[in-house]
């Protein structure tokens, strides 16, 4: 058939003078209908997609589902012959995801992953004690009398800052309270950005206004629990443990009773050493948190 006008070759724009970067070629071979894309897509109207340099009608003869790029009718065999053009590049939102294991302690705001603890005497008469910190709740808080876990709501109730007792503790108690690192609610659905990965981040940046609640799973986090366990010789105090490590940041159990950090034991290098000498033969089991 003839055409009025001039012969204009056709347009590649993986080969044009000026290369356009938002352009990707794939190779039909007459039975593949889903390509994977190295960008995600929101809707099929964000990408122009050519067949052997045919346009193709969105949603009719393609469709797409973040990174995948599906046809209705499988490409004919040959050699990049698809070419996807990325529409409105700059416009488009990214959604990034997190990697298994991907968020590590350095890119942990310190708010987050320093398990302070509290300890206090009790006087008798009061059944209050105001925390060095406000955690989120209840339930991000370990609290010991004389080393005795309490539970809450049954032992106690947070507001703010300050747990009250619903038993007032009887003189010379040792209230000891451990935080457990979260101290905030705040949530972000999703992080609008292209690839974001370990590198981008900076140490710190990742906080708890940045992580949505229940969001972060075991799967997400590489968290490492190990432990130690000693037999007492009746005679020395101190026990070698893991370094890395101060007295905030590990469990003593003696004899299976939760020691009190700094009151009962202290951590200084490799080395635990116990405000009193354990009896013979007794139980010293350490677990290490995370830090």
């Amino acid at each position: 058939m003839s055409y009025i006008g001039q012969t204009v070759p056709y347009y590649d724009p993986t080969n044009a003078p000026i290369p356009q970067i938002d352009v990707e070629r794939f190779s039909g071979d007459n039975s593949t209908l889903a390509f994977t894309l190295t960008r995600r897509v929101a809707f099929a109207t964000d990408v122009e997609v050519f067949v052997d340099n045919v346009q193709q009608e969105p949603t009719i003869a393609y469709s797409v589902d973040g990174f995948t790029l599906t046809f209705t009718e499988a490409p004919p065999t040959a050699t990049d012959n698809i070419y996807v053009i990325y529409r409105n590049s700059y416009g488009i939102q990214n959604f990034a995801t997190v990697g298994d294991g991907s968020i590590t302690y350095n890119k942990l705001a310190n708010n987050i992953r320093q398990m302070n603890a509290d300890v206090f005497t009790a006087n008798g008469t009061g059944s209050t004690v105001e925390l060095s910190d406000t955690p989120y709740n209840a339930n991000t808080l370990i609290v010991t009398l004389d080393g005795v876990i309490q539970t809450p709501p049954t032992n106690y109730t947070l507001s703010g800052s300050t747990i009250t007792f619903t038993s007032t503790p009887s003189t010379n108690t040792v209230i000891a309270v451990r935080h457990m690192g979260f101290r905030t609610g705040t949530s972000t659905l999703s992080l609008m950005a292209g690839d974001v990965g370990t590198v981008e981040l900076e140490n710190g940046a990742v906080t708890t206004a940045k992580i949505a609640d229940n969001a972060v799973t075991n799967d997400k986090v590489a968290l490492t629990y190990t432990s130690d366990a000693f037999v007492a010789n009746g005679s020395g105090q101190t026990f070698t443990v893991t370094s890395g490590h101060t007295a905030n940041s590990v469990f003593v159990h003696y004899n299976g009773i939760c020691m009190i950090p700094v009151v009962d034991y202290d951590v200084s290098g490799t080395t635990l050493t116990m405000t009193f000498t354990p009896t013979a033969n007794s139980n010293v089991a350490v677990r290490y948190l995370p830090v």
